[in-house]
């Protein structure tokens, strides 16, 4: 470990320690949010503190609009952005520091502590930081998100008086300031992310798809983060498309390069309608899927559906699970 690493891992743990004294899970509800303005970032950050309402003690940043959309389904059951039949560790986005007891700690977590010349006792007290990034494994932080969270904690430090007003308000997001300013005021972690449709550019084959006959089906289509690795870092998605009157699969790919999975999905969509004609809807329950999709379903007259339940995907996925040696429910 290089000194500039060490510096802002102990900035990290010096800042950790300090939050730790305050303990402010103990009098902020799990639902209360804060909105961090930091001056060098043009999106805001969000910080959730974990331990009110149960005993895993965390503090999470989701500095990402996948993250906070995530985040917004994780609370209020909006969109989904990640498949909730995905392998367990790939399901959270964001930056979190837990408060561990010391049997918690990885090998490597407790190396770090070691190597940086610090000493936890009791329950609890022990930190550890890990990055969740959909489409990869936890991993331990880079240096930018050392940075990153050192400066949220830093944020949430220097505005305590901040923290005594939320646990006493009814309002649910508190927005922090550099200049130490604070404010109540609302934050829609969905809305605030909108994405926007990919147009599909090619006219001859809408064209060519258009001359096909219009089918009396409906095709559930999602993907999943499943449990097989490359380079033991990155997750291999895997796309599942069915039909719900038959209870059939249509297609499903393991794609080995996660770039290509939006332009995968496209292709796989068009080569099937150029099989069985255009199909009556297709409901899916992932936005990106649907932001892929929106384009070209309006323009081959296609109902196109978000909806969290896909019945016949997950009886496809269910059956596929034994095949490439996943489990076949979250909690297995």
């Amino acid at each position: 470990m290089n000194e500039a690493l060490k510096k802002e891992w102990c900035r990290l743990f010096d800042l950790g320690i300090q939050i730790k004294k305050i303990k402010p899970w103990e009098s902020i509800a799990e639902d209360k949010l804060f909105v961090l303005h930091l001056k060098k970032r043009n999106r805001p950050v969000v910080l959730h503190f974990m331990g009110n309402a149960t005993n895993n003690i965390a503090i999470f940043i989701y500095q990402t609009r996948k993250a906070q959309k995530n985040l917004s389904n994780m609370l209020y059951g909006t969109v989904d952005v990640i498949d909730p039949l995905s392998f367990l560790p790939t399901l959270q986005e964001g930056i979190g520091m837990d408060f561990n007891n010391r049997d918690e700690l990885s090998d490597e977590e407790y190396q770090l502590v070691k190597d940086l010349g610090y000493s936890f006792r009791g329950k609890k007290q022990w930190l550890s930081f890990t990055a969740y990034v959909s489409g990869f494994v936890p991993r331990a932080l880079n240096l930018s998100e050392i940075k990153l969270l050192a400066d949220c904690l830093e944020m949430i430090l220097a505005n305590e008086k901040a923290l005594s007003e939320v646990a006493k308000s009814d309002d649910n997001y508190c927005h922090l300031y550099d200049n130490k300013a604070h404010e109540m005021l609302p934050f829609d972690l969905y809305d605030e992310n909108k994405g926007h449709p990919e147009v599909f550019k090619d006219k001859v084959l809408i064209k060519r798809l258009n001359k096909l006959p219009k089918q009396p089906i409906t095709v559930e289509l999602s993907y999943i983060y499943t449990n097989h690795l490359i380079e033991n870092k990155r997750v291999v998605p895997m796309i599942v498309c069915s039909e719900t009157k038959n209870q059939s699969i249509v297609f499903h790919d393991m794609i080995e390069n996660p770039k290509l999975l939006e332009e995968k999905i496209i292709r796989y969509v068009t080569n099937m309608i150029k099989q069985v004609g255009r199909p009556e809807r297709i409901v899916v329950r992932l936005e990106d899927v649907y932001l892929s999709l929106a384009d070209l379903c309006e323009k081959l007259d296609i109902e196109l559906v978000m909806s969290a339940q896909l019945p016949s995907f997950e009886l496809a996925v269910n059956g596929l699970m034994d095949v490439i040696g996943m489990p076949q429910t979250l909690s297995e």
